[in-house]
């Protein structure tokens, strides 16, 4: 029960965070766009194309993902993200979308977790590291900022680090999960051999039943048969041919 409890919270876990990098590459790239073309004068036309090819390179990808999740499913693939591949393309289109508009900066924090997830325990926390950087120098990198404030420092810095923290606790949690369901397979193995012990035990009792039976009520007639036969035919000197015969069938 706890083995199966388990995998139904990394499985809610997953729904969720997957649920939430949804929304936050549809919404943030809107919000980065309108703020571009409300609050910087960036033109329309520039600013919602960079939105839209955010949104739909991560659409794309995880369509490809759902459809690769199809064949098979485990708690590691319950999250069914991007391949690393379409990962690098969207963190690159990321990036060219700072150089638009400092706006798109924001895209930074689902980014976090995607790159963790998709990119591996050595290459996950290198991007991860890139990307927060990337957050912090781009705006003066588009040379719209001379300087940075504290915030704008520190809340690409904290949100890396917050990711960091929750990507290790999900591995854990899918460890653990991956854990209990091999403790339910060898469970439900042992469940299987006793079922199947039993049942043999059960023939064995069964057959030895019959055969005291028999022992006890065939065998016993048969033998008063031949007993009963070999009387008579001392008895009946004539009929000694038949009781003979009725001795040996009985005998047999």
């Amino acid at each position: 029960a706890s083995a199966a409890t388990g995998a139904d919270t990394a499985s809610t876990l997953a729904a969720t965070l997957r649920g939430a990098m949804h929304v936050a590459f549809l919404l943030l790239p809107t919000v980065g766009a309108l703020r571009a073309i409300t609050a910087e004068g960036v033109q329309v036309l520039p600013a919602s194309l960079v939105a839209a090819a955010i949104a739909a390179i991560y659409l794309v990808g995880s369509r490809r993902a759902l459809t690769r999740g199809a064949a098979g499913r485990s708690a590691h693939t319950d999250l069914l993200l991007p391949s690393p591949a379409w990962v690098l393309i969207l963190s690159a289109a990321w990036m060219a979308s700072t150089f638009v508009s400092a706006a798109f900066v924001w895209v930074a924090f689902p980014l976090f977790f995607l790159v963790l997830f998709v990119l591996g325990r050595v290459a996950g926390p290198l991007a991860l590291t890139t990307v927060a950087l990337w957050a912090v120098v781009s705006p003066l990198l588009a040379h719209e900022r001379s300087s940075l404030g504290m915030g704008e420092i520190l809340g690409p810095l904290v949100g890396a680090a917050f990711s960091l923290i929750a990507h290790a606790v999900y591995s854990r949690l899918l460890l653990e999960t991956d854990r209990n369901r091999q403790l339910v397979a060898q469970l439900q193995a042992a469940q299987s051999e006793l079922a199947d012990s039993e049942r043999r035990k059960g023939i064995a009792e069964e057959r030895q039943r019959l055969a005291q039976d028999i022992h006890d009520t065939l065998a016993q007639g048969l033998n008063s048969i031949v007993m009963l036969s070999r009387g008579a035919s001392r008895t009946h000197s004539s009929a000694v041919a038949e009781f003979g015969l009725i001795e040996d069938t009985a005998r047999e």
